[in-house]
């Protein structure tokens, strides 16, 4: 959305999505920090990492997360979850390349 509206010259736009991203990131970080067994690694600009303790993992959560951050952007969110960071990772960029507000998890987190 936000290279849409800069190849279009629209500033006044660039300036209104990303103040509402910078809201919606803030409001997921504090979420995150409310949650016992989530934990903020980082949050900054569209990005948002966070490890979760096993016991503590909801996909429940995340899927909450993800249409929070919809209806406050208009945009979408995507997430990988795995075992391990990489695993995470990798998941994360098999998500987006499956498309907008995609959740793709491995692994045996219940």
């Amino acid at each position: 959305m936000i290279d849409s509206a800069l190849f279009g010259g629209d500033l006044s736009r660039v300036q209104a999505l990303s103040a509402s991203l910078t809201l919606a990131m803030h409001e997921l970080a504090e979420i995150v920090r409310r949650n016992n067994g989530w934990h903020l690694v980082f949050s900054g600009g569209d990005d948002i990492c966070v490890t979760v303790e096993p016991w503590a993992y909801r996909e429940d959560l995340i899927r909450a997360l993800m249409c929070q951050f919809n209806e406050r952007t208009g945009g979408s969110i995507s997430f990988g979850v795995g075992e391990s960071i990489e695993t995470a990772y990798i998941n994360l960029r098999r998500a987006k390349a499956r498309g907008s507000g995609v959740l793709v998890r491995t692994g045996t987190i219940d």
